[in-house]
């Protein structure tokens, strides 16, 4: 975890010059919930990189605090307590339709710097993740589990595998869908559920170009729906990637419904980031927060 450092050590304008960083997590293969003793059921997105997300529950008041709970259950392992208040910007509110249903996907963005209470290091959160999973372990081993009731599975399957604060560059190179899979590690896992192939998430990889090439936390939050308040905006997909699809997957049967949130945490890392001219970033702060929104 890194701060800022003097301003002997970094002035200013090197200083904002450094790339950003995610704090993005890589999920299991094997969806515990709906795997049986003797059938192994993939997750969609099984092993990939991706941000914790999820469908509105009724309980839920909005948007953010299904954002603050989904946070809170995946990277926290806190199924069971109230979740934080998470200090979020609305950054993209989008239309979209997962198995013939229709979503409005609400995409936040956080900086660390307004979390600090949270306390979100990765070794933090990867020490809870490991004594779920060895929880977990310990539940099938007994045999108990299987005699467990869905809602109990719930609060102690494991979801996330690990997380890490990756560069944009990093998170963007690590879901490159030209390479047949992450590691062999995801290999494996998946060909033990009868998978051969990977799930990319497409809008991940969609989210993580539009931050990169805003590139400063300022120019994030400008281009954020949030901030444009004489207009209803949704974010515009550049050519290069197909349409945005469901990220997170439609954990609800009552549609529409919600879809996120999109937790990424900008700070600073030691990798530069290139120069681009104010006519770049000007033309994506306007496609990341333009057009009409549509039901759903």
């Amino acid at each position: 975890r890194r701060g800022r450092p003097a301003v002997s050590e970094l002035d200013d304008a090197a200083w904002e010059s450094q790339e950003l960083e995610v704090l993005i997590g890589r999920y299991h293969v094997v969806d515990a919930l709906r795997s049986g003793r003797d059938r192994l059921v993939a997750l969609r997105y099984g092993g990939e990189w991706h941000f914790p997300g999820g469908a509105k529950r009724q309980a839920d008041r909005g948007p953010l605090q299904t954002a603050c709970r989904e946070l809170h259950e995946e990277f926290l392992g806190g199924a069971g307590d109230a979740a934080p208040e998470l200090a979020a910007t609305l950054f993209a509110k989008v239309s979209i339709s997962v198995s013939s249903r229709p979503y409005v996907q609400y995409v936040f963005v956080a900086d660390e710097a307004d979390n600090r209470p949270l306390q979100l290091t990765a070794e933090r959160i990867n020490h809870g993740l490991r004594r779920q999973r060895l929880a977990f372990e310990r539940l099938v081993a007994s045999g108990e589990w299987w005699e467990m009731a869905r809602s109990a599975k719930a609060a102690v399957g494991p979801e996330v595998r690990e997380v890490r604060w990756l560069s944009l560059s990093a998170a963007i190179s690590a879901l490159d869908p030209k390479v047949p899979f992450v590691d062999e590690w995801q290999r494996e896992e998946l060909a033990r559920c009868g998978v051969y192939w990977r799930q990319i998430p497409l809008g991940t990889i969609q989210i993580l170009r539009q931050l990169q090439r805003l590139g400063t936390i300022a120019a994030i939050k400008a281009a954020a729906v949030e901030s444009r308040l004489d207009r209803v905006a949704t974010a515009r997909l550049p050519p290069e990637l197909p349409p945005l699809t469901a990220i997170y997957g439609g954990r609800t049967a009552q549609p529409p419904g919600l879809l996120g949130p999109l937790l990424a945490s900008p700070r600073p890392s030691r990798s530069p980031r290139n120069a681009r001219s104010l006519r770049d970033e000007a033309a994506l702060a306007e496609a990341a927060a333009g057009g009409e929104a549509s039901g759903g």
